[in-house]
């Protein structure tokens, strides 16, 4: 119905009164939902790296003293040299070393590939409740993050995944663990050399692999004897007369 000239102001005040009702229900509505938005919601604590229960420490950045702010900035080490390639899996010591994993896993086929870039040792068993279970030990020259012995890059000291163990830093460098769908395991990164180790069984454990990885490490970097076992202190020796 069309409105008659007489009424057109009463009908535009009710159309205005309308209006600012609904203006003033939606602003306290909407005070009321950024006052929402606006609460802080509740913070969970991040769950601890799974290093943590195999004896890993996380990396730190060591502070200069208070005279060493004026100093001239020290020149860092040049990078070491990159380690001759292993011969054979044989030379490296771990097919000693990884009876700890495969000694778990049901008939396991050994295989060894040595291609120019890196060495591959792998074992490979089936479990008819598990299915395949497969374990390999890694060497790359040059593979790593770190430079020199006790280089600790920025990239590792950004991320929780880069650890220490008193075992790896004995060779001079730092540990990083990966998770991944299938396969887990450590990456030692050592001066000028790259170890890896990895598994796909639920029945093998990361102390163990890192074990398997710092005493094979320790024969192909600096000999055996370099490197106490992972996760371990200095101890007092068992030699005193």
């Amino acid at each position: 119905m069309a409105l008659e000239p007489t009424n057109a102001p009463g009908a535009r005040w009710a159309i205005g009164g309308f209006a600012a009702v609904m203006a003033v229900a939606l602003g306290g509505c909407g005070t009321q939902a950024d006052g929402d938005a606006s609460a802080a919601p509740p913070v969970s604590e991040s769950p601890e790296p799974l290093w943590t229960e195999f004896g890993g420490e996380p990396l730190s950045r060591t502070a200069p003293s208070a005279g060493a702010a004026s100093a001239e900035p020290s020149e860092e080490p040049e990078p070491v040299e990159e380690p001759p390639m292993p011969e054979s899996c044989e030379a490296t010591g771990v097919m000693d070393d990884i009876t700890v994993v495969t000694g778990r896993m049901t008939d396991p086929e050994f295989t060894e590939v040595r291609g120019d870039q890196r060495l591959e040792c792998s074992w490979a068993g089936f479990s008819t409740s598990d299915g395949s279970e497969v374990v390999m030990v890694t060497y790359t020259p040059g593979g790593g993050v770190v430079e020199y012995p006790g280089h600790t890059p920025e990239v590792a000291l950004g991320s929780a995944a880069f650890f220490s163990t008193d075992g790896v830093a004995a060779l001079g460098g730092i540990a990083e663990w990966h998770t991944g769908e299938m396969f887990s395991g450590a990456d030692l990164h050592l001066p000028g050399m790259l170890v890896s180790i990895s598994s796909n069984s639920d029945d093998v454990q990361g102390a163990d692999l890192l074990e398997v990885a710092t005493a094979t490490a320790g024969t192909v970097v600096g000999g055996r004897d370099a490197a106490p076992e992972a996760g371990s202190g200095s101890g007092d020796g068992d030699d005193a007369p």
